[in-house]
């Protein structure tokens, strides 16, 4: 029998292997990019949630606290953004610089109830994250207490956009 002739048929199916681990390995890697956010939903409305990538920095201090992104939508078609935090941001409308792949613009966004988040209402606010891969968040914490800052790796929002979407009925 002629080696040749034999290797054939081992070459294909070593490179249906390589291709089908090949296919694997990128919706491994897909699936690692929308893993890094939780999904929860129900009666007519559901929410996003990611963790920002860097610490929260307090003035000259560190701390080992990330902000959470959180996107929200409801049946209605209320969609809104907003970020968790851990200290007071003060009340009332607090200025945001909000920076999407090194496009910048200052918007106006709500402290929370008790200060430790930041509101932003609006199916436009959504809607730019779409098009980014990196969203920076940068606040005034006070008249004395410095500034914050949030990183957020967007990788994954096209498909977390359209599940909530698709939850909201929208």
């Amino acid at each position: 029998m002629d080696r040749r002739a034999s290797a054939g048929p081992r070459l294909e199916w070593g490179a249906r292997c390589l291709g089908a681990a090949l296919a694997v390995s990128v919706a491994a890697a897909a699936a690692a990019d929308t893993g890094r956010w939780r999904i929860a939903g129900g009666s007519g409305s559901a929410s996003a949630s990611l963790l920002s990538s860097n610490s929260l920095l307090i003035g000259n201090r560190q701390l080992e606290y990330h902000p959470m992104l959180s996107l929200s939508c409801t049946a209605g078609g209320d969609w809104s953004q907003s970020v968790r935090l851990r200290g007071q941001v003060g009340s009332g409308a607090v200025p945001v610089t909000v920076q999407i792949d090194g496009k910048s613009a200052t918007e106006t966004w709500t402290a929370g109830t008790r200060g430790g988040s930041l509101t932003r209402g609006g199916r436009d606010g959504i809607a730019r994250l779409a098009k980014g891969d990196r969203l920076s968040l940068s606040w005034k914490n006070g008249l004395f207490s410095g500034a914050g800052q949030a990183v957020f790796s967007l990788s994954g929002i096209d498909d977390v956009l359209t599940e909530l979407s698709q939850a909201c009925g929208g």
